[in-house]
C-alpha cells in the first residue's frame, strides 16, 4: 500500500508538521520493510534452520565432505602419538640409568594402548551418542508448545508479518523496533554459525586431545568440557529462540507488557548468545566431562574386545 494512504490525510489542514513527518515515516518505514524482508527471505530463514534447526554433522558441514580430511588427521594424531609414547619411553630409560625413578612399563604401555584408542573412539562418541542425543532434545522442545506464537511465526515469507502493531503506535517507534528484534534474530543465527565453527575445530582436533592421555594429562577431560558445552548449545539456542518467538509483542508494544516483553526477548538472545559459556559452568561443577572421557575409554575396550575399531 501508498504512504500517503497510511496517514491522515487531514493533517495537513490541522497539523501540517505531523502530517509531513508520518508521511516521510511511512515512506521510511516502507523501505526498511523492503530491505528487512528480503533480508529476512534471503539470508535469516536459512541461517536459523542451518545453524539452529538442522542436526550439527562436524565431518559433513553444510554437505561439504570432510570425512577424507578427518582421516588424515587420525593419521597425524597417531603420529603424534608415537612421537610422545618414544619420549616417554626415552624419559623412563634416563630414570632407570640415573636411579631417579623406577620405569612403570605396563602403565607406559596400557597408556598408549587406551591413547590409540581414544583417537578413534573420540570421534565415535561424538557422532553416534552427544549429536543424537543434542538431536533428541531439539525434537523434544520442538513438540512442546510455548505460549501463542510457534516456530511457524519464522517462517513467514516478510518479517514485517512477524510482528503485528496496533493502528495508534507511531510508525518512527514501529521502525525502530522492527529493527530491533530483526537484529536479535541475526545475533542468535550468528552465534549458533559460531558454535558450528567452534564444533568442527573440536571434532578435528579430538584426535590430538586423544594423545595426551599418553602422559595422564587434565587435557582429555577438558576437552569433553568443551565438547558438551558447544554440541549443546544448539538445544540451548532452539529453545532460547522458541522462547524468543513466544515473547514478541503484538498490539501496543509500547504498553507496559509490550516492553517487558522486548527487554526479555533482547536478554533471551543475549543468554544465548553466552550459551557455551553458561554450559561450560555447569559442565564443570557436575563433573560431566570426567564420565564422557570414561565412557570413551569404555567404548575402545568394547570396540578392541570385539576386534575391530570403534570409529566409522
Amino acid at each position: 500500500m501508498s504512504p500517503i494512504y497510511l496517514v491522515n490525510f487531514f493533517d495537513i489542514f490541522t497539523n501540517p508538521v505531523k502530517f509531513i513527518t508520518d508521511l516521510i515515516g511511512e515512506v521510511v518505514k516502507s523501505i526498511v520493510e523492503g530491505i528487512l524482508n528480503a533480508l529476512w527471505q534471503a539470508m535469516v530463514l536459512p541461517l536459523v534452520k542451518a545453524f539452529i534447526i538442522d542436526p550439527s554433522n562436524p565431518e559433513k558441514p553444510l554437505g561439504l565432505d570432510l570425512s577424507t580430511l578427518f582421516i588424515s588427521f587420525q593419521y597425524t594424531a597417531f603420529g603424534l602419538l608415537m612421537v610422545l609414547f618414544m619420549i616417554r619411553i626415552l624419559k623412563s630409560l634416563r630414570d632407570n640409568l640415573t636411579d631417579e625413578d623406577e620405569p612403570n612399563y605396563p602403565e607406559l604401555l596400557g597408556s598408549f594402548i587406551v591413547s590409540c584408542g581414544l583417537i578413534f573412539a573420540t570421534p565415535y562418541i561424538i557422532n553416534n551418542f552427544l549429536i543424537p542425543a543434542n538431536t533428541g532434545i531439539i525434537n523434544l522442545i520442538s513438540s512442546t508448545s510455548i505460549g501463542a506464537a510457534d516456530m511457524g511465526v519464522i517462517t513467514k515469507a516478510k518479517f514485517s508479518d512477524v510482528i503485528n502493531f496496533s493502528g495508534d503506535i507511531n510508525v518512527w517507534v514501529q521502525i525502530i523496533i522492527e529493527i530491533v528484534l530483526f537484529v536479535v534474530f541475526i545475533l542468535l543465527t550468528f552465534a549458533g554459525a559460531l558454535r558450528y565453527v567452534e564444533l568442527i575445530l573440536l571434532y578435528f582436533l579430538g584426535p590430538f586431545f586423544a594423545t595426551s592421555y599418553i602422559n595422564r594429562s587434565n587435557l582429555y577431560p577438558t576437552y569433553w568440557t568443551e565438547c558438551f558445552a558447544v554440541i549443546f548449545t544448539q538445544s540451548l539456542q532452539f529453545f532460547l529462540l522458541k522462547l524468543a518467538i513466544a515473547l514478541i509483542p503484538s498490539g501496543d508494544v509500547l504498553s507496559a507488557t509490550g516492553i517487558v516483553r522486548i527487554v526479555l526477548m533482547t536478554a533471551v538472545v543475549i543468554v544465548g548468545v553466552r550459551g557455551p559459556q553458561i554450559l561450560r559452568q555447569y559442565i564443570r561443577g557436575a563433573g560431566i566431562s570426567s564420565l564422557a572421557s570414561k565412557a570413551g575409554k569404555m567404548m575402545m575396550y568394547r570396540g578392541m574386545s570385539k576386534g575391530g575399531s570403534p570409529s566409522k
